[in-house]
């Protein structure tokens, strides 16, 4: 019996407790208890500039994680490369094969590698962009801008 009586008094006294708790005055903020009250805000800077704390506003949600933006990739660069210039197409072996003093003055005969005809030359004359600047009793002077050659005649030629 004790022991119920016990179990009473201890429910007895949560429920006393309980009924205490219910009837204990609540105070309720000003802002909920008078809406129209202008908030009081401790501490504040009224001076500073409105927008100066704009910066510690937090600019991902609140509620959810957001997952940081992608890693911008580097794009490759592209450097536009002047082509070579093709190289000068090979020199073409010139050959003196024949020299003869006639009537309109000395002509030379030369043959032009991979030409099919000997050509004939008169002082002043050009072949393959070199001019005959003088014709010799066994060679001739070839001269191209600033340079200048010397074309003996070709012992294979005579006969």
């Amino acid at each position: 019996m004790i022991q119920r009586h016990l179990l009473l008094g201890v429910n007895g006294a949560l429920f006393l407790l309980w009924i205490g708790l219910i009837a204990m005055p609540v105070r309720l903020p000003e802002a909920v208890a008078n809406p129209d009250a202008t908030p009081v805000v401790p501490n504040a800077n009224l001076s500073a500039a409105p927008n100066a704390n704009i910066s510690k506003v937090p600019t991902r949600s609140l509620f959810r994680p957001v997952p940081p933006p992608p890693s911008p990739v580097a794009q490759p660069v592209f450097v536009p490369v002047k082509p070579m210039p093709p190289p000068p197409p090979p020199e073409k072996v010139l050959r003196l094969v024949g020299l003869v003093d006639h009537a309109e003055g000395k002509v030379a005969f030369i043959e032009v590698q991979g030409a099919r005809d000997i050509q004939r030359r008169l002082a002043g004359e050009a072949v393959e962009g070199w001019v005959v600047t003088d014709i010799g009793r066994r060679e001739i002077t070839l001269r191209r801008g600033d340079e200048s050659r010397t074309l003996p005649l070709d012992p294979s030629a005579v006969r």
